[in-house]
C-alpha cells in the first residue's frame, strides 16, 4: 500500500480508514480460504508489516 498518495489526499483519514479497510478485507477472506483448505483460490503464506531503517512513518509496508 502506498501511504503517501492516502496522506496527500484531500481527507487522508478517509482515504487511510479505505486502504485500511480493503487490506484487511482481503486478508480476512485469504485466511479463510487457507484455513477451509480451498484449493482453487491463492493461498495467503504470511502477512504483516516491514518498516526500512530509518524510514519514515509513511514508508511502512504492508505485505500479504
Amino acid at each position: 500500500m502506498d501511504y503517501r498518495k492516502a496522506l496527500e489526499a484531500d481527507d487522508p483519514a478517509r482515504a487511510l480508514q479505505a486502504m485500511t479497510a480493503a487490506f484487511n478485507f482481503e486478508r480476512d477472506i485469504l485466511e479463510k480460504c487457507r484455513d477451509r483448505r480451498l484449493s482453487r483460490v491463492v493461498t495467503v503464506l504470511d502477512s504483516g508489516q516491514v518498516r526500512p531503517a530509518n524510514g519514515q512513518p509513511s514508508d511502512l509496508v504492508c505485505r500479504l
